[in-house]
């Protein structure tokens, strides 16, 4: 059974993701696989999250380094 990033808690537009943003859940498979988890801290949310909403690639901005 495959794993996907969802919210730890609820989190507001704009907030920037760190480790304690994120856990990983049993699925669906709408949100990140675990292997993006390291790719994602740092990034700004784009909508607000509640608790164990998944995490997508449109619901962050990437920020180039």
């Amino acid at each position: 059974m495959g794993k996907q990033l969802v919210a730890a808690r609820d989190l507001t537009e704009g907030q920037i993701l760190t480790m304690n943003d994120i856990a990983i859940k049993s699925p669906t498979d709408i949100g990140l696989p675990p292997y993006e988890f390291d790719n994602i801290i740092g990034q700004t949310i784009t909508r607000n999250l509640d608790a164990d909403d998944p995490i997508t690639g449109d619901c962050i901005k990437r920020r180039s380094l």
